[in-house]
C-alpha cells in the first residue's frame, strides 16, 4: 500500500497483526515506477506486477 496521509499507517497495523504481509510503498517511487511502465494500462495489473516483483526479490 501506498504511505499516504496518517490512514496507512493504520490498515498496515491491523493487517500485519492478522498475519498478513503487508508492504508499504514510497508513494513518489510508485509514480516513477509506474512512469517507467506505462504500457499498463489497468491499474490492478500494475499492482499485481509491483507485488510479484517484491515478492521474487524477497524469496531469494
Amino acid at each position: 500500500m501506498e504511505a499516504t496521509e496518517i490512514s496507512w499507517l493504520t490498515l498496515a497495523t491491523f493487517l500485519a497483526r492478522l498475519g498478513y504481509a503487508v508492504s508499504i510503498v514510497n508513494p513518489a517511487q510508485a509514480h516513477h515506477f509506474a512512469k517507467a511502465h506505462e504500457n499498463k494500462s489497468n491499474h490492478c495489473e500494475l499492482v499485481t506486477t509491483v507485488t510479484s516483483e517484491i515478492t521474487h526479490c524477497c524469496a531469494h
